[in-house]
């Protein structure tokens, strides 16, 4: 009989100022991404890639999470689930874990 162990460890989501769903056509067929912006890095990341669009969905849900914004507080967000743009084009997000952003 296995035993399951009930110690798993779960690293907590990553914080992001932005993310989106990208796509490029490979071999004929769609190849969705995620690029996001960490918080404090001024620079994008491309990763968590398949050619299942609903993998990426996954793990955008389960990996990631939006920052609060500095100006709205809230965390205010678009139609489509994004940050505010204002703060986005400020890069004006909460210090996290130590991490100031300028």
């Amino acid at each position: 009989m296995c035993k399951t162990s009930t110690n798993i460890k779960h690293n907590p989501k990553t914080k992001v100022t932005d993310i989106e769903q990208i796509f490029e056509v490979v071999d004929d067929k769609p190849y969705y991404s995620l690029k996001y912006k960490k918080v404090g890095e001024d620079y994008y990341h491309i990763g968590y890639s398949s050619y299942d669009f609903h993998n990426v969905i996954q793990w955008e849900l389960e990996y990631f999470e939006l920052a609060n914004c500095i100006e709205c507080k809230y965390g205010q967000k678009d139609a489509v689930g994004r940050k505010c743009q204002a703060c986005i084009n400020k890069n004006m997000f909460e210090k996290i874990g130590g991490i100031e952003n300028d």
